[in-house]
């Protein structure tokens, strides 16, 4: 629906301010939505999510034409891992349900671990999983997968999420991307 329109930029920036970020109901994001709560900074829904940990829709601006919720969850999804702890659990003893939902994903996927590279590099982590098998398996995975892995901190992860989706759905209104 969105690529058959041109869109102002005043009407980006409406469509924009209409972006509700979706939270699975299952993920425990208390520092994300602690984040988003601030002074209302962002508005969010939680709701069961197929895929991710966050995705958002648009909500209905009936004088742009957009007439319901235009939900993009299987179009773009951000996976939150807490750790690199838990990166390797997914990587070791789900692997197989891991790597399905890789290979199942159609859109774009990033997974965010609230860790820095180097100390996936330096082996700086609990697990015992090799650490020249887990880059191993990272770098295959965004090969193979077309998956983005991006180290961040904690403190900034809600505002990468929150413009991970803000840029991209500025894409798509821009008719760079196609929903």
């Amino acid at each position: 629906m969105l690529e058959y329109r041109k869109f102002t930029k005043e009407e980006i920036d409406l469509i924009v301010k209409n972006m509700i970020i979706l939270v699975d109901s299952r993920e425990k994001a208390d520092t994300i939505t602690k984040w988003m709560d601030y002074k209302n900074r962002v508005k969010y829904e939680r709701m069961k999510l197929d895929n991710g940990d966050y995705s958002f829709y648009v909500k209905p601006i009936p004088e742009l034409g957009i007439h319901e919720k235009l939900f993009f969850d299987k179009k773009v999804v951000v996976e939150r891992k807490n750790s690199l702890d838990e990166l390797s659990q997914n990587m070791v003893k789900h692997r197989t349900r891991f790597e399905e939902e890789l290979a199942t994903f159609k859109g774009k996927m990033v997974i965010c671990v609230e860790d820095k590279w180097d100390n996936l590099f330096m082996g700086n982590y609990r697990s015992k999983y090799g650490r020249r098998a887990f880059i191993s398996s990272v770098q295959t995975f965004e090969h193979r997968y077309g998956v983005v892995f991006k180290h961040m901190s904690a403190e900034a992860m809600p505002v990468f999420i929150y413009t991970y989706f803000e840029y991209y759905l500025k894409e798509v209104l821009k008719g760079s991307l196609y929903e």
